[in-house]
């Protein structure tokens, strides 16, 4: 396998555990961790000059389409102790939280001037203290950060997951993957094991909408802010859609031993599912009279992207149109 993954958009979909560990270990492969000190970086604008493609990447060492897709992209490159390499647009995030300032902010100086976006970074670069970790992978800085956060392989961390779910769920399948610079999420199903998840669940076998449901496990983690590992017990509705039971269990990019960590919490699943199952029951003994309006509320306040409101509030009118619903109908509307 080798696979061109430079360009910030690339992303793909996996419905097969070995594929997903091989791709992740082609992205490891092509991934390093620097250690630098905050004040000796430098940033560099990168001006929309297609023609000069070839030029800029021969002096960084990365493919003409690289440097294309960040002239439309960051419109940045970091010059580290490695060299110079273009910035992704997934590390624009953690440049920004470094900085202090909002994302608006970013953008308003990278339209108007990269080289003057440039210049106001490195004036908190010279500000600075301390060491930041740099992720680059695949020929571009996809992450700035503090020396607190804590970086760890996606595939160790796969693989940790993977052992627990071998070790004690062995029936499990995998549903379904995602990778992408900005995050990575599997999606397990215990169907199997539906009986002991649902245990406690006296009307689980009755006509509401948990009868038709199955167990399943979600984990999530990114680097391009200071994120967490996501452990996430999930219900399988069918269809492909797999609804979050709850918060998730977070466990955070600090410290040491974040495998070890993340072992832990998995031990205690079957506890949190069956807590969060219980919780969630309880939304469809409540009736919502103004169901439609209490779900676009809740999407405003949740920050749901405006599009992907609006198709939720769509599918929603469709199934209940302005009739009452119970709480556990607008849950899915929201999660689905």
């Amino acid at each position: 396998m080798n696979t061109t993954f430079v360009n910030d958009s690339s992303e793909k979909q996996f419905d097969n555990r070995s594929e997903m560990m091989d791709f992740v270990g082609e992205r490891e492969a092509n991934t390093i961790w620097l250690v630098e000190p905050a004040d000796q970086l430098k940033y560099i604008g990168l001006l929309d000059e297609p023609l000069f493609a070839p030029i800029r990447a021969e002096e960084m060492g990365v493919s003409s389409e690289t440097i294309i897709d960040t002239m439309c992209g960051s419109r940045l490159v970091l010059e580290t102790s490695v060299g110079k390499k273009p910035v992704g647009i997934s590390a624009i995030m953690s440049i920004n939280d470094r900085v202090g300032w909002k994302a608006d902010g970013y953008k308003k100086l990278s339209n108007y001037n990269p080289l003057k976006l440039a210049e106001a970074l490195n004036l908190f670069v010279e500000a600075s203290s301390g060491n930041v970790n740099i992720k680059i992978s695949d020929e571009k800085v996809r992450a700035v950060h503090s020396s607190a956060y804590s970086f760890i392989s996606t595939k160790s961390l796969l693989n940790a997951v993977f052992n627990y779910f071998d070790d004690k769920w062995p029936e499990f399948t995998f549903a379904r993957g995602y990778f992408s610079h900005e995050f990575f999420r599997i999606e397990l199903d215990l169907s199997a094991y539906r009986d002991t998840f649902f245990s406690k669940l006296p009307t689980a076998a009755g006509t509401n909408l948990l009868a038709t449901a199955e167990p399943a496990f979600i984990m999530s983690s990114s680097d391009i802010a200071t994120s967490a590992v996501q452990l996430i017990p999930a219900l399988a509705l069918g269809g492909g859609t797999f609804v979050p039971l709850g918060t998730p269990i977070g466990v955070e990019h600090k410290g040491d031993d974040i495998e070890g960590r993340v072992a832990s919490k998995l031990d205690m699943l079957l506890a949190y599912f069956q807590e969060r199952a219980e919780n969630l029951q309880e939304l469809e003994n409540v009736r919502v009279v103004y169901a439609r309006n209490a779900l676009k509320r809740l999407l405003k306040e949740s920050q749901i992207p405006k599009k992907c409101g609006l198709e939720a509030v769509e599918a929603f009118e469709t199934m209940f149109g302005n009739e009452p619903a119970t709480a556990l109908d607008v849950y899915f509307a929201v999660v689905d």
